[in-house]
């Protein structure tokens, strides 16, 4: 049982070796990022941003179009007035 456990050691240990050497060789250093290409990383992958965007931008078509129509007016006559008259003139009672 020695030897058996000696050559699992060791196969172990020649294992853990050629793993540590391995990401050794691939682990590279992480790149610095300008804070331009952090802007356009952030902008590409959040939804909400893009969302927020998409409604901005269908605000600003309705405020385009807003000046399009044309605004509404309140008018009122005056002919139907007459604070001199007495009020009810014309009209016929039940007799209630």
């Amino acid at each position: 049982m020695p030897a058996l456990s000696s050559s699992l050691s060791a196969v172990k240990c020649a294992l853990l070796a050629a793993f540590a050497l391995g990401a050794w060789q691939t682990c590279d250093a992480q790149t610095a990022l300008t804070w331009a290409q952090l802007k356009e990383k952030f902008e590409a992958g959040n939804p909400t941003l893009q969302a927020a965007e998409a409604g901005i931008a269908e605000s600003k078509a309705n405020e385009v179009t807003a000046y399009m129509r044309p605004n509404p007016g309140v008018t009122g006559g005056l002919d139907q007035i007459d604070p001199f008259g007495t009020p009810f003139q014309g009209t016929t009672s039940t007799g209630r």
